[in-house]
């Protein structure tokens, strides 16, 4: 965890030179004149649930990692991107924080390339950011629990599901599951009070890691536990991120119940990714 408190205060320190060159008031003007998001979750839904139906893929652009170090040196956005939708990718996931070798630019690049729906993949930590999110083209947000206090994961959820944004929790552990689960029916209540969601169908995503953050080893049968406990306990969409390496893997957390599934590194380190995507769609599908 000490290495998460040091990003969320480089974080905080990055924001306030953002606030300082573009106010937040300059992205609400651009957000309001964004198109309709595309409905991240519906995407990982409708895969699933056609004559043909495919696995639901959310494959992850990922140049770097603080656990692996440089994993794709030659890393164009947009490139890999169209590659991955042209191969059955049902959502792209883009990473634009620093410490993955990530920029905003990356987002804006493969939004320009492609029509799938994207996730924005950063450490999410003020309402700034989720209106940069909307404003950048992204159709769904990360909220990382281990992150942030109940009450932030509520505050900036709620607000992301008014712009549109569907919201990926994304726990690492049983107790973050459980709270992203309160938390989830805390922001619900909400706005059915309020009635102030820009898209109706904006839907919470539970996402379950399978790294852990104290010492970044990947553990399935521990992640496979805990969507099994989320399964049990709601109807959300549920997604296996990180440690995914072989249509084996897919199949073992399609057991314990996982609708979807993030897929970055074992993508990015193939000399075709979107082959990769491809064999891994034909396999499982």
């Amino acid at each position: 965890m000490e290495f998460l408190n040091k990003i969320l205060v480089r974080q905080a320190d990055i924001l306030v030179q953002r606030k300082q060159i573009t106010p937040q008031d300059t992205l609400l003007a651009k957000v309001a004149d964004m198109p309709p998001t595309l409905g991240f979750a519906k995407a990982l839904r409708n895969s699933s649930n056609t004559p043909e139906p495919r696995t639901s893929i959310i494959a992850e652009m990922k140049k770097a990692s603080p656990s692996a170090g440089l994993i794709r040196q030659n890393y164009s956005a947009a490139d890999l991107a169209r590659s991955y939708a042209d191969n059955g990718a049902s959502c792209i996931s883009v990473l634009t924080n620093e410490h993955f070798a990530g920029e905003d630019a990356h987002l804006l690049q493969v939004r320009e390339r492609v029509s799938i729906p994207l996730l924005r993949k950063d450490f999410i930590i003020d309402a700034y950011q989720v209106y940069e999110t909307r404003a950048l083209g992204a159709d769904a947000l990360l909220l990382i629990v281990a992150a942030l206090k109940d009450e932030e994961l509520a505050e900036l959820g709620s607000l992301g599901l008014q712009l549109g944004l569907d919201i990926l929790f994304e726990s690492h552990s049983l107790e973050e599951a459980q709270r992203s689960l309160v938390v989830t029916k805390q922001i619900f209540t909400q706005l059915s009070q309020i009635s102030k969601l820009a898209n109706e169908s904006a839907e919470v995503i539970l996402g379950v890691n399978s790294r852990d953050l104290h010492n970044f080893k990947i553990n399935l049968p521990r992640a496979m536990e805990i969507i099994s406990y989320l399964k049990q306990n709601c109807d959300h969409l549920v997604v296996a991120e990180s440690g995914i390496k072989s249509p084996a893997d897919i199949n073992d957390f399609t057991k314990a119940g996982a609708n979807g599934f993030l897929i970055g590194e074992v993508l990015m380190r193939a000399d075709d990714p979107g082959a990769a995507l491809d064999s891994f769609l034909s396999l499982t599908s």
